[in-house]
């Protein structure tokens, strides 16, 4: 089962739903990769457990602890189509509060020559046309493989049993050419 959206595959972010409101999929988000810690994944009926979001599966991202993060992590890159990505991580303890911190943004202009000649709403307007039918596909046209500016911040504080987590995600804008 696939469409767009994907709304048959439940996505978890250390147990908790990532899911937007408005259309019920899974978000054009990134993730900050150095991050995860590991990938749980359930393939098949055992996904009906998590309910009826979880049709086709569950994938739950489990990210770093403070212990696995060690210390202080930092970088920069960039690339070719004006992208760049920066990223901070920091695990550490104080007293007897483990604290673990994670930044990343990110932008890119994406590359403007890739095009789409023909789609499958080029199949349909051609059968169509004969009959009166305005032509509804864009191709042939530029494919958009902009990204907007992107930041991604979480804080993990642990005391004993007690833990909050702190996540937020934040899409600033639209590249524009």
């Amino acid at each position: 089962v696939y469409t767009d959206k994907n709304p048959q595959v439940l996505m978890l972010v250390n147990g908790v739903p990532i899911t937007q409101l408005h259309f019920g999929d899974r978000g054009g988000r990134s993730f900050p990769v150095r991050d995860i810690a590991r990938i749980e994944v359930i393939r098949g009926p055992g996904s009906a457990v998590y309910g009826a979001d979880a049709l086709a599966g569950v994938i739950n991202v489990i990210t770093k602890t403070a212990e696995q993060i060690g210390g202080t992590e930092a970088g920069l890159r960039g690339g070719s189509f004006d992208t760049a990505e920066g990223w901070f991580l920091h695990g550490t303890r104080w007293g007897e509060v483990d604290v673990a911190f994670s930044a990343q943004a990110s932008r890119t202009d994406g590359d403007s020559s890739r095009r789409v000649n023909s789609d499958a709403q080029t199949v349909f307007d051609t059968i169509l046309a004969p009959f009166g039918f305005t032509p509804a596909s864009r191709a042939p046209g530029a494919l958009d493989t902009r990204n907007p500016e992107a930041v991604d911040l979480r804080l993990d504080l642990k005391y004993h049993d007690l833990q909050l987590r702190a996540w937020n995600w934040r899409q600033i804008g639209r590249a524009h050419v």
